[in-house]
C-alpha cells in the first residue's frame, strides 16, 4: 500500500511535473479530470485543497499532503488525465513529434496496469508475475531516460514473492488499520499519557458492543427496540471492504467519537 501509492505513484507523478511535461494549459487540463470527476460515495475523494494545488502549481511539492488512498485514486485516473493534458485538441491524439510524451505514455500504462493488477482482490500467481513485469517495464523506461530510481522501485520487484507467501496484496495491506487509526484519532480523551491507551481501548470495545447489539439483538427484543436499533444502521451499499469492524456501523461510530455519547444514544434508542 505505502510502497505502491505513496512510493511508486507519488514518485512517478512528481517526475512528470519535474520534467515539464505538465505545464500551463496542460496542467489545467490534467487537473480538470480530478476536479470534474464524480466519485462514488464509498471511495476516497480528492480533496478540494489538493485539486486547487494541482491546478495552481501541479502535484510537485504538494504530494506530501496526499494520503495513500488519494494517490490510489490518482493512479486509477492518471491515464485519462494525462491523455486529456497531452492530446492535440485538433486531432484528439498525441503529437507524433513529441517523443518524450509518447515514451511517458507507455511508461504510465505499464505502471498503472501493473499496480491495478497487483492490488486486485483476487489474483493468481501468473497475474502477480505479470503485474511485476509491467512495473519492471515502467522502471526500464525511466532508466532509459537516465533517471535514478529509488529503492522503492526495487522493492516492487518482489511483489510476486509477497503474493506467493501471503496472498493478494489487498488482503494484508494496512488500509483497515489506517482507517481505524483515523477513527481512534477522532476519539475524545483527556490528553493524559497514562489514560489515552485505556480510553482508546474502551472506545473500540464500545464500537464492538454497539455493533453486536445492532446486528444481533436479543431474542426477546420487541418491535420498538428492533426499530430503534435499525435506526442506528446507516443506509449504505455493501462494498466488500476489508475492515476490523462491520461496515454497517462504521459511519455511525465515526459521527459519534465520544464513548459517553454512544452510550447515551444507545440508551435513548432502546428505551
Amino acid at each position: 500500500m505505502h510502497n505502491s501509492f505513496l512510493g511508486l505513484m507519488k514518485d512517478y507523478v512528481e517526475r512528470l511535473f519535474a520534467n515539464g511535461l505538465l505545464e500551463g494549459a496542460r496542467s489545467k487540463e490534467f487537473a480538470s479530470v480530478f476536479s470534474d470527476a464524480i466519485y462514488p460515495g464509498h471511495l476516497t475523494k480528492i480533496p478540494n485543497r489538493i485539486r486547487e494545488l494541482i491546478e495552481d502549481i501541479g502535484l510537485k511539492g504538494s504530494g506530501i499532503m496526499l494520503k495513500a488512498d488519494e494517490w490510489k485514486r490518482i493512479m486509477q485516473m492518471l491515464p485519462v488525465a494525462l491523455f486529456k493534458g497531452w492530446r492535440d485538441t485538433a486531432t484528439d491524439a498525441f503529437d507524433p513529434s513529441e517523443d518524450q510524451v509518447q515514451r511517458r505514455w507507455e511508461i504510465t500504462i505499464y505502471l498503472c496496469r501493473g499496480l491495478r493488477g497487483l492490488h486486485a482482490r483476487r489474483i493468481t500467481y501468473n497475474e502477480a508475475r505479470s503485474g511485476v513485469d509491467k512495473i519492471a517495464e515502467a522502471a526500464k523506461g525511466l532508466l532509459k531516460e537516465k533517471k535514478v530510481l529509488k529503492p522503492k522501485w526495487h522493492l516492487a520487484m518482489h511483489y510476486h514473492d509477497f503474493v506467493v507467501q501471503f496472498g493478494p496484496l489487498s488482503g494484508w495491506a494496512t488500509w483497515t488499520f489506517e482507517r481505524h487509526n483515523g477513527d481512534l484519532s477522532r476519539t475524545n480523551h483527556n490528553r493524559k499519557a497514562g489514560d489515552i491507551s485505556r480510553m482508546l481501548v474502551r472506545f473500540w470495545m464500545m464500537q464492538a458492543r454497539l455493533m453486536a447489539i445492532a446486528s444481533n439483538p436479543a431474542p426477546e427484543a420487541d418491535a420498538g427496540e428492533l426499530a430503534a436499533l435499525e435506526k442506528l444502521k446507516p443506509v449504505r451499499e455493501d462494498v466488500g471492504e476489508w475492515t476490523m469492524v462491520p461496515d454497517e456501523l462504521n459511519d455511525t461510530t465515526r459521527k459519534i467519537s465520544n464513548i459517553q455519547e454512544i452510550s447515551a444514544l444507545l440508551s435513548r434508542q432502546i428505551q
